[in-house]
């Protein structure tokens, strides 16, 4: 049987129509309880029939964010990543199965970030403290280079999310320093989209943490990094496509830090219209974290455009 309903509910979920992913999700649930009940040995069937509830889970998880939330959006959010989380675990001691523990160690991260997005820290670090157990079984496979190292980025940035939150700045920078480290070297292994937005992403954020410690010069040191990447990669247009919502936030934050460090009005144009070409780039995308940096970017840039 295909997974290509789930990708096509992952590929909706990105451009931000949630509602028409939990359609689709739901769709694969029936697929795959119906192909169990036709083969109940069937590792795959079992495997994406949690991947499908972990996908419901992260859309009920996104939308409690819209203004067309419903009240219930939360619960739902708990009972598909449990649901999810128990399927995979089990799954996964019964098989050792390399991918089951791939997608349990996503169901997890995501419970640890909604876990910390609820200001529940105990129950965030319950979740990470669990998730380094799998996290190191993952690395126990062998020629598995990249997973384990993203997987491994991820949780210092979560736990870095901790810190931050907690008031703990320098502790949340030597977290997100790893992480980047770790993410760096992910993608000198391998430039794909999860490893180029990752460590995307996370230069951003340290760039945040120095900016909200008024530390600009610092941050913008951080961003120069990304800027100089990305200029050696201009004409790739494979770059551009897997990361245009990343570079978008990198130039946004970037341009904020030229102008808290006095830069010059033809650097800051720059800045601008290269930001301006990626906002048109990404005009059929819709989802939570695009709106907010869309207003991000019409509060940074409405003086310059």
């Amino acid at each position: 049987m295909s997974i290509e309903l789930i990708e096509i509910a992952d590929s909706v979920r990105d451009r931000g129509d949630i509602n028409g992913a939990i359609e689709l999700y739901q769709q694969a649930v029936k697929q795959w309880t119906k192909a169990i009940n036709e083969n109940p040995g069937e590792t795959e069937s079992h495997m994406y029939l949690a991947v499908s509830y972990s996908g419901l889970g992260a859309c009920y998880c996104e939308r409690k964010d819209y203004d067309k939330a419903e009240p219930d959006d939360i619960d739902k959010t708990e009972h598909f990543f449990g649901v999810a989380q128990g399927m995979l675990e089990r799954l996964f001691v019964d098989t050792q199965n390399y991918e089951v523990l791939l997608h349990l160690i996503v169901t997890l991260q995501n419970q640890a970030i909604l876990a910390l997005e609820q200001s529940d820290i105990a129950r965030c670090e319950q979740n990470i403290e669990a998730l380094d157990k799998w996290v190191k079984q993952l690395k126990s496979f062998e020629g598995i280079v990249n997973k384990p190292v993203l997987a491994e980025a991820v949780q210092n940035k979560i736990r870095a999310d901790i810190a931050r939150k907690q008031g703990r700045h320098e502790v949340a920078i030597d977290f997100i320093e790893r992480a980047i480290e770790l993410a760096n070297r992910a993608k000198a292994h391998h430039l794909g989209r999860s490893e180029a937005n990752l460590w995307l992403e996370l230069l951003c954020y340290l760039a945040e943490i120095h900016t909200e410690l008024k530390q600009f010069s610092q941050g913008l040191n951080v961003l120069k990094t990304a800027i100089h990447y990305l200029e050696f990669f201009t004409d790739s247009p494979i770059l551009l496509n897997m990361t245009k919502i990343s570079q978008l936030a990198v130039m946004t934050q970037y341009h904020f830090l030229l102008r808290k460090t006095g830069a010059s009005v033809s650097e800051l144009d720059d800045i601008a219209e290269r930001a301006a070409n990626l906002l048109d780039k990404t005009p059929e995308i819709h989802y939570d974290q695009m709106s907010k940096l869309r207003m991000r970017y019409n509060q940074e840039f409405d003086d310059n455009l």
